[in-house]
């Protein structure tokens, strides 16, 4: 029966893959394809980072969206705002 906890523990990392309707992978694939050409992770990371509130950083992913003319689908602004937040911000208000 020790096997139940690891079962346990891949159902909660599979499950945390899709909150609330979003696909971290989405976003991290997003992120990956889009985001790196002029973000790196020492924006998220820096001690006086702009980005307060989960909203903020929604609303920087839409801003950035739409200046480089992705025409991303408000679940791809979503999954990369869940990847973000998941990855860096840990921000508890969404």
């Amino acid at each position: 029966m020790k096997f139940i906890p690891l079962l346990a523990g891949a159902g909660v990392l599979i499950a945390s893959t899709f909150v609330h309707g979003v696909d971290i992978n989405n976003g991290k694939l997003l992120h990956e394809k889009n985001c790196v050409r002029c973000h790196t992770s020492e924006i998220y990371t820096r001690n006086n980072r702009k980005i307060k509130t989960f909203a903020q950083l929604k609303e920087r992913i839409r801003q950035c969206e739409l200046a480089n003319e992705l025409a991303w689908f408000e679940e791809d602004i979503n999954d990369v705002a869940a990847y973000l937040n998941a990855t860096y911000y840990l921000f508890g208000d969404r």
